[in-house]
This record gives structure tokens, sequence and C-alpha cells, in this order.
């Protein structure tokens, strides 16, 4: 889940699970080269005292939205790979 995914409402009270998810965003948007080593920590200093969901929302307003990264297709064979010997050991 991403912070983009979740619904805003600028009054509802962030916990901790949503102040995580921003960290990890921002910590994605620094490694792609979006933000400063200053501006990521003073973001996320932001991000950790946060007290309302659109405190956060305002810390992405600048920045494109993280599209989910796809799975390579051999990743996906081998677990269907695994599942299929799996069963077969079972009969």
């Amino acid at each position: 889940m991403t912070l983009t995914k979740i619904r805003y409402d600028d009054y509802v009270r962030a916990g901790d699970f949503e102040r995580g998810i921003a960290c990890d965003e921002l910590a994605k948007h620094f490694t792609a080269g979006r933000l400063s080593q200053d501006e990521m920590q003073q973001r996320i200093s932001t991000a950790l005292s946060a007290k309302t969901r659109g405190e956060l929302y305002q810390l992405f307003y600048d920045l494109p939205r993280l599209t989910p990264q796809p799975v390579p297709l051999a990743q996906t064979r081998k677990k269907e790979d695994k599942s299929i010997a799996i069963i077969i050991m079972i009969f």
C-alpha cells in the first residue's frame, strides 16, 4: 500500500502506519533524485510529527505519484512452479 492510495480527509488524525508509509515514499523520491538530503530529512521530520492525514498529503504536493513496479514474469513463474510442486507432493 502506498500513501497515495489512502483516501484523504485533511482533518482525520494520522496514525503511525500512515506516517511510516509517508517516510518510505519520501525515501523512494530521495533515491530517485527528486529530493536533496536536507529536503528529505525535513519532510521526514514533518511526517513523523504530523497529526493529520492532510499534513502528510502536503509533503507530496510537488512530487509525482509513485507507480507500483511490475513483477518480472520470471519471479511470477517461479512461484507458480513451487505451488505446483507442493500440490504434486501432497497427492
